[in-house]
């Protein structure tokens, strides 16, 4: 499609402002059950989100359609749905950042390597897992992503941006079996390269998730100290990412939302949005408005410094859009979401934080992230599998115990921060962290 012709007859049909979002998005989905492909699935799809101001009001409409023929159809669309808006909230087409930063972009070498190479990689994977342990009963989701995300915004100001991310997963489970006792783990791994997916590492990472956790039992109701795996404490992380959102303090859904320049939490504690991280899988140089992203530091030693923002949540509370006005997708609504949010690491390693407990836990896994928080009071209660340490080291698993507190606190209870920073799928990272104490409830 001309996207120039567009604009063209967009102006000619009283529609003042209009912005092109452009995406296209290609990728490859496999799944290995019992050594078989059950799924094999290659995507590659293309469209526009259009925005448009008709009459103050902003109208959007979508489309696969890219032929010239269908530009008029576009525009009537919008028209018709910006004709029955009565919105009062202001909204944006942004004319653009005064500069941009410079991202290493990442070639998608993946996509020549052949589906049957892929194939391949997930076997040595199952069996490998197979082969760690005579307790492994069966390896289940054993799985193969891949994408690769052209974006291109260009708009009636003169904006004209583009880029390209991509990445590669891995993931699979395991179940392990010892008497009447069954337990699962599973682990992943995402990275931008497919030589530097490192199957024996995962392999065995997986395995001793499931045959770890064998014959565990919970421990006494009382508080302990214990430590957040890194990946458990991303994933906690995350659930409570949006107290930090201008949209949450907006509709005075954060708890925060008066708190601006003050300590909120442990000196320790530094919370960066980084959008530009080159330790992440993803980076980004403007978000999905045309703003220049940058780092940022939400908060630093403990002190609240800043929310993030899109170009509507800055105007209503009178200040600058931090670059985090983001899609979940092509035909979703702007909204204010993390870009490599991540608690900056420390120096103390997770061995090292287990020999400073004399009677703790370590916390590997937690269910129930979706019902049991709340971001709004920070409260959560979460099922929770992991050891028991006992005079400075690990003794055996415990499982079926509930994990409970208050988010903001338990960072006030911070200890320790290692030194093993990693990033979830959703771009949230954490290293693991020693809290002083939190309530356990098991037996």
């Amino acid at each position: 499609m001309n996207f120039d012709l567009l604009i063209e007859k967009a102006k000619q049909a009283n529609i003042t402002e209009i912005e092109i979002y452009y995406q296209h998005s290609k990728g490859l989905n496999i799944s290995l059950f019992n050594g078989q492909v059950d799924k094999n699935v290659m995507h590659n799809t293309t469209g526009i989100a259009v925005r448009g101001m008709y009459n103050g009001q902003m109208g959007y409409v979508s489309s696969e359609n890219l032929s010239d023929e269908n530009i008029e159809l576009i525009i009537k669309k919008l028209i018709d749905n910006a004709s029955v808006l009565t919105s009062k909230e202001k909204s944006f087409i942004f004319s653009g950042s005064e500069s941009y930063p410079e991202i290493k972009q990442t070639k998608a070498l993946f996509l020549a390597i052949s589906p049957q190479e892929k194939i391949d990689l997930l076997k040595k994977l199952e069996a490998k897992i197979k082969a760690k342990d005579l307790r492994i009963t069966s390896v289940g989701n054993c799985m193969y992503q891949e994408a690769k995300v052209e974006t291109i915004i260009q708009n009636s100001k003169g904006l004209y941006l583009e880029k390209s991310n991509s990445y590669c997963y891995v993931y699979a489970s395991c179940v392990a079996k010892d008497n009447s006792d069954v337990k699962s783990g599973f682990d992943y791994l995402v990275v931008n390269d497919f030589n530097d997916i490192d199957i024996d590492k995962l392999a065995t990472s997986i395995a001793n998730k499931a045959v770890g956790l064998l014959n565990a039992s919970p421990v006494l109701s009382k508080k302990y100290p214990l430590i957040l795996e890194n990946k458990v404490f991303a994933d906690i992380l995350g659930a409570f990412q949006p107290m930090f959102s201008g949209e949450a303090v907006l509709k005075k859904l954060t708890l925060l939302k008066d708190k601006l320049g003050e300590q909120i939490v442990s000196d320790k504690i530094t919370l960066i949005d980084d959008p530009l991280f080159e330790e992440s899988f993803l980076q980004s140089a403007f978000d999905d408005e045309g703003v220049s992203c940058y780092q940022k530091e939400i908060i630093k030693d403990g002190k609240l410094i800043t929310f993030l923002h899109n170009l509507k949540t800055a105007n209503a509370l009178n200040t600058k859009s931090t670059g985090n006005g983001f899609k979940n997708g092509l035909n979703s609504p702007l909204g204010v979401h993390s870009s490599n949010l991540h608690i900056q690491k420390g120096d103390t390693s997770l061995d090292d934080m287990i020999k400073s407990i004399d009677e703790g836990l370590l916390i590997t896994q937690v269910a129930g992230l979706h019902s049991g928080v709340n971001p709004v009071s920070g409260d959560f209660s979460l099922q929770a599998t992991g050891y028991l340490i006992e005079a400075n080291k690990i003794t055996r698993p415990v499982s079926l115990i509930v994990i409970a507190g208050n988010f903001l606190e338990m960072l006030n209870n911070v200890e320790e921060i290692g030194d093993d920073l990693t990033f979830s799928i959703q771009q949230i990272g954490a290293p693991s962290i020693k809290i002083k104490s939190l309530q356990v409830s098991g037996i």
